[in-house]
């Protein structure tokens, strides 16, 4: 009994033994083209953060979370503007009925913002390239905030729809995945609590709280809406050049291709960053001067 007992140890012993060699292989560097994990087991940033201090990867952590929050905020209140009046549809079903407006006509007032919301793409994102991405967010929310106005003090369907329109043909969509949770959660608590503002105090208050709202957005955009806008150059690693097109798409080439990409995309190559103390001729920009527009 005593030698079985013995056998079956030594048996699960040496079964331990051929599975950690086994996995062993598996904690090894692994060449490839993915370039996420380093030869060091360390997690790459991709895109590679340049030298320069004025890199928006390489900015304090509260400069990027100001950045983050006005995109998040700015998402939010248009996203809950053109969804949030399907809670209170039935009033202006009886506001605008007796004016001779049918169902189908005032389910516009739904339906037309969330079309333009898409359309809207295709106007800001070429402003953005051409003229940067926080005049364009500035002038943005100022539209969306005229625009709320014009929606609280509208009596007639036409202005009305109109005010709406605009409302929305200027938002573009972040894809990352706080932007949407935030957006996702925030929104739909607004649309909850619209039927309740237009029971309670008419459904013009349902866009005077958003003026509020953007109103308070556009102070923090104005001081936290930072240029994102960097042109950084490619950066050779393993093999591969890394490089960052200017609609902020990250690509890697083989070394052998990579001329062609860097000519056609009129970017330099450099050497992979390593500390800031290479570029020590160029300095952070002071926070004043990343206000201006």
């Amino acid at each position: 009994m005593a030698t079985e007992i013995d056998d079956k140890k030594a048996a699960s012993s040496q079964h331990k033994e051929d599975f950690r060699a086994a996995g062993s292989p598996s904690q090894q560097h692994v060449e490839g083209n993915a370039l996420l994990v380093d030869k060091q087991g360390q997690i790459r940033r991709l895109p590679i953060p340049s030298n320069s201090p004025n890199d928006p990867l390489n900015w304090k952590p509260w400069e990027k979370a100001a950045v983050v929050f006005c995109c998040c905020w700015f998402s939010i209140m248009g996203l809950a503007l053109a969804s949030g009046l399907s809670a209170i549809l039935g009033v202006f079903f009886q506001f605008y009925g007796p004016q001779g407006y049918d169902a189908g006509q005032v389910t516009f007032l739904l339906t037309m913002p969330s079309l333009c919301i898409g359309l809207g793409n295709y106007i800001i994102l070429p402003l953005s390239l051409a003229f940067g991405r926080r005049p364009v967010l500035i002038i943005s929310t100022i539209v969306l905030l005229g625009a709320t106005i014009g929606s609280a003090a509208q009596d007639s369907y036409n202005g009305h729809l109109a005010s709406r329109i605009v409302t929305c043909l200027h938002q573009r969509g972040q894809v990352f995945g706080l932007y949407w949770m935030t957006q996702s959660v925030l929104s739909a608590v607004f649309n909850l609590a619209s039927s309740y503002e237009a029971a309670a105090l008419g459904w013009r208050w349902y866009y005077w709280v958003f003026v509020i709202t953007i109103a308070v957005g556009l102070v923090f955009v104005i001081f936290g809406g930072f240029e994102t806008k960097f042109t950084r150059p490619a950066t050779s690693l393993d093999g591969c050049v890394v490089y960052t097109d200017e609609f902020g798409v990250t690509h890697v080439v083989p070394d052998d291709e990579a001329q062609a990409y860097l000519d056609s995309a009129g970017l330099q190559q450099q050497a992979q960053p390593t500390s800031f103390s290479d570029t020590a001729e160029e300095v952070r920009t002071p926070y004043l001067q990343k206000l201006k527009p």
